[in-house]
């Protein structure tokens, strides 16, 4: 059974930090570091952002990431899968809304990055909106990975 885990620690800074770890279990029983995330601030900033869960499932590795500010909320799960590349992100899931008792704009977005198209359904007043889009390519690895631009990232303008 391999691991994957948010580990927080400090650095010498006394700063605290977040990181992924993908841990391989070896034959001899020991785990291996297989993979390590960007690091990022521990305290999540003003905005609260930070890691919420990590699973794996079906040879890949789910991250939820979210924040809650003010009357803004928003929540990403991430999925990684190791390619040739390394940890790749292959899609995404998201959820943003403006005013969280629900009076605002809401945005749910898919975006496959594999195919380069992402569907996203906007919900103003209670009338919903879906736009299916190309986007450019992107390759994303897990190393370069801390849930920053992962909520809404196909929106231009955001609503929070």
């Amino acid at each position: 059974m391999d691991w994957a885990g948010i580990v927080a620690s400090k650095e010498e800074n006394d700063e605290e930090i977040v990181d992924i770890y993908i841990l391989e279990k070896l034959g001899s029983g020991n785990y291996g570091l297989v993979e390590k995330s960007a690091s990022r601030p521990a305290f999540g900033g003003t905005g609260n952002f930070g890691y919420e869960d990590i699973t794996i499932q079906d040879k890949s590795v789910f991250v939820v990431f979210s924040y809650h500010w003010h009357s803004c909320a928003g929540n990403s799960t991430s999925q990684f899968k190791l390619t040739k590349n390394g940890w790749q992100l292959m899609g995404i899931e998201s959820f943003e809304t403006n005013a969280v008792d629900g009076s605002g704009i809401d945005i749910n977005t898919s975006t496959n990055l594999l195919t380069s198209r992402a569907v996203i359904k906007k919900t103003n007043n209670g009338k919903s909106k879906v736009y299916r889009i190309k986007t450019a390519p992107k390759l994303l690895l897990l190393k370069n990975y801390s849930g920053e631009g992962t909520i809404s990232i196909q929106e231009k303008t955001p609503i929070c």
